[in-house]
């Protein structure tokens, strides 16, 4: 899963497996994405939009396993880097970051 289609993709055959190192593994793959490939956060935004649950698994993998800099890089991501008509998602994509489970 290199790219925001391939998670959703992911997301959409399989949300129902989503524990132990499967759940491990989309956690690593989207804050790679958040912090890596954070130009491309406007796919997110788009594919986020149609999908409220796609939104909402993607916040929920925003999680305790991320490190402490790929954490600090997400916050600022969403608060100095959001591209224009995706400001709702970046707010709530901070928050999720903020309280890191």
């Amino acid at each position: 899963m290199t790219n925001w289609t391939a998670v959703y993709r992911n997301f959409r055959l399989y949300k129902q497996c989503d524990d132990g190192g499967l759940a491990e593994g989309y956690s690593d793959k989207i804050v790679i994405l958040l912090t890596a490939h954070w130009p491309e956060v406007a796919v997110l935004a788009r594919l986020a939009k149609n999908s409220p649950e796609f939104e909402r698994f993607v916040r929920w993998h925003i999680d305790g396993l991320m490190s402490p800099d790929q954490n600090k890089m997400i916050i600022d991501n969403a608060r100095n880097r959001c591209p224009a008509g995706a400001k709702q998602l970046c707010r709530r994509l901070e928050a999720a970051a903020k309280k890191p489970g």
